[in-house]
C-alpha cells in the first residue's frame, strides 16, 4: 500500500489516491455481492442499529477531531468535544449493554483474556501506524526525499514483513500466543529506542532499521494476537468477537496517528522556540514563526523553509534548528512507542496460559 501510494503521488498526484481507492471499493463490493455465499437467515427478527451507529459515529468522530486539533482550537471547543464525545459513547456502550441484538457485542469484553487481546490489538496498531506516519514526514519533509523513492523505502517493512508471517503463523499454532507476542513486542521495543537514541547521528541507517525490526515485530504480532482474541472467547461467539477486535484495532490506528501527531507537535514546537532563543533567530511577523513550527511539526518541507527577513546563513541556521526539533520530537515518540512496547508485553505475558489449538 505505501508503496503503490508513493507511486500513485509521484508519477500523477495526490487525489488519484481516493480515486483508485473508491474504484477498488466498487470492485471489492460487486465481488463480495456475487462470489460470497449467503448467510442463513437469522432465526428471529433483527431491526437495523441506527441509534447505536449514529452514536458510535458521532462519538468517534468528535474523539477524533479533538485528538487532532488539540494544539489548533481555541481550548472550548476542545473541551467541549472531548465532552461531547465521552458522553456519546458512553451512551453507545450501554445502549450496546442492554439490547439483545446489538451492533457491537461489547459484554464479550468482560472476559478478562479477550479484553487484554484487544488492548494488545490496540497497542499494536497504535504503534505500527503511527511509525509509518512519522517515518513518512521525517523521510519527505526533513530529509527530503521524493514520494518515489520514500515508497521504495517502506518496501523495507513490506518485505520483512511478508517473509516473516508465514513462519510466525507457523509458531503460534506450533506454541502458543504469547511467545510469539513478546518476541514482536520485543523487536518493536528495539527498533524504537535504536531510533531514539541513533537518530541525530545516522537518521538514514537506522530509520531502515526501525522499518525492518517494525515489519517482521507485526508480522508475527498480528496472527498471535488474533489466535488470543480467538482462544479467549466462546466458540459460538466468535464472529462477534472478532468483529470488536477488528474495530478496536481500528481504532487503535486512528488514536495512535493522532496521539503521535500531538506529541511531536508539542515537543517539537518546544525545543524549537528554546533553540530560536539562544542563538537569537528573530523573525519579522508571526506567520514566518507560524511556518516554521509547521516545518518543524514535519507538516511543510524543511527544504522550502526561507523566511524573507533572514539572510541566507540565517536562514542555513533556522533550517539546522527546525531540523534539530523536528528530530528531538521523533525521538520522543520513539520512546513513547518503546514504553508502550514493555506495556504491551507485560500484558502479553498475562495470557501466557491460552494455548493454542494445533
Amino acid at each position: 500500500g505505501p508503496t503503490f501510494g508513493g507511486l500513485i503521488i509521484f508519477y500523477l498526484s495526490w487525489r488519484w489516491i481516493f480515486f483508485i481507492t473508491a474504484f477498488m471499493s466498487a470492485i471489492a463490493c460487486f465481488v463480495a455481492y456475487h462470489f460470497l455465499p449467503p448467510l442463513p437467515p437469522p432465526k428471529t427478527h433483527t431491526e437495523l442499529p441506527i441509534k447505536a451507529t449514529l452514536l458510535l459515529v458521532l462519538g468517534l468522530f468528535s474523539l477524533m477531531t479533538f485528538l487532532n486539533s488539540l494544539l489548533q482550537l481555541p481550548y472550548t471547543i476542545d473541551l467541549v468535544l472531548l465532552l461531547f464525545s465521552i458522553i456519546t459513547l458512553s451512551w453507545f456502550a450501554l445502549l450496546e449493554f442492554r439490547t439483545p441484538q446489538p451492533l457491537l457485542e461489547l459484554r464479550i469484553l468482560l472476559n478478562r483474556s479477550f479484553l487484554i487481546a484487544n488492548i494488545i490489538r490496540i497497542l499494536i496498531n497504535f504503534i505500527f501506524f503511527s511509525i509509518m506516519f512519522v517515518v513518512g514526514l521525517f523521510l519527505q519533509n526533513i530529509l527530503g526525499y521524493t514520494p518515489l523513492y520514500t515508497s521504495y523505502l517502506l518496501l523495507v517493512l513490506t518485505v520483512s514483513f511478508l517473509v516473516t508471517a508465514i513462519p510466525a503463523n507457523k509458531l503460534v499454532s506450533l506454541f502458543s500466543p504469547t511467545p510469539v507476542m513478546i518476541a514482536g513486542f520485543l523487536l518493536l521495543l528495539i527498533g524504537s529506542v535504536l531510533s531514539a537514541i541513533h537518530i541525530p547521528e545516522q537518521p538514514f541507517h537506522y530509520l531502515i532499521i526501525t522499518l525492518f525490526l517494525t515489519g517482521v515485530g507485526v508480522a508475527c504480532l498480528i496472527p498471535a494476537t488474533a489466535a488470543a482474541a480467538v482462544l479467549s472467547s466462546l466458540r459460538e461467539k466468535t464472529g462477534a468477537a472478532m468483529g470488536v477486535f477488528l474495530t478496536n484495532a481500528f481504532l487503535g490506528a486512528s488514536i495512535g496517528i493522532a496521539i503521535t501527531d500531538w506529541v511531536l507537535s508539542l515537543h517539537s514546537t518546544t525545543i524549537l522556540l528554546h533553540l530560536m532563543q539562544q542563538h537569537t533567530i528573530l523573525l519579522n511577523n508571526p506567520e514566518q514563526l507560524q511556518t516554521s513550527i509547521y516545518t518543524a511539526r514535519g507538516i511543510l518541507p524543511l527544504n522550502e523553509l526561507a523566511p524573507a527577513a533572514l539572510s541566507p546563513e540565517n536562514i542555513k541556521v533556522l533550517r539546522a534548528l527546525v531540523e534539530q526539533a523536528f528530530i528531538a520530537g521523533f525521538s520522543g515518540v520513539m520512546w513513547l512507542y518503546a514504553g508502550l512496547a514493555i506495556v504491551a508485553m507485560m500484558l502479553a505475558y498475562s495470557l501466557r496460559r491460552l494455548k493454542s489449538q494445533a
